[in-house]
């Protein structure tokens, strides 16, 4: 298993880590995750979506959505 600064990673299906970059290499239709999760995947609208807990979030829009913190 690879490291960077000491911790441990890898290359989960359909994510690629390489040279600072986060590739997702498919979208959803709706929240691939479960009510306890937190995370972040790409829509069928090619839309950055942060996930806590249930509550989804699309990153990057105007119109003042919350950011994620």
């Amino acid at each position: 298993m690879a490291t960077i600064n000491g911790k441990n990673y890898s290359s989960p299906r359909n994510i690629n880590l390489k040279d600072g970059l986060l590739l997702f290499g498919d979208t959803y239709s709706a929240d691939p995750f479960g009510n306890d999760t937190n995370g972040l995947y790409t829509n069928t609208s090619n839309q950055l979506v942060f996930v806590h807990q249930g509550t989804s979030t699309i990153i990057g829009t105007g119109g003042g959505g919350a950011t994620p913190t």
